[in-house]
């Protein structure tokens, strides 16, 4: 372990300690690796050959609603 890293478990709050994703960085790293892997690669293959969704209705609903709730 490097020093750094030591050091934040050390001082790190320990009310997070059992919080999910907060006891190591490397689940978070994995996460990130599978969604950029994903994007880059299997999202686009998964596309290829298929009409872009259409969202339209749904954020005419989502920003009516998000309109009134802010008012």
């Amino acid at each position: 372990m490097t020093p750094d890293y030591e050091y934040v478990l050390k001082y790190g709050d320990p009310r997070v300690e059992t919080y999910p994703l907060m006891d190591s960085p490397t689940t978070m790293l994995f996460i990130i690796a599978i969604y950029f892997i994903f994007v880059k690669y299997v999202g686009p293959v998964w596309m290829k050959n298929r009409p872009p969704y259409s969202f339209r209705s749904v954020m005419i609903v989502y920003n009516l609603s998000i309109s009134a709730f802010n008012m």
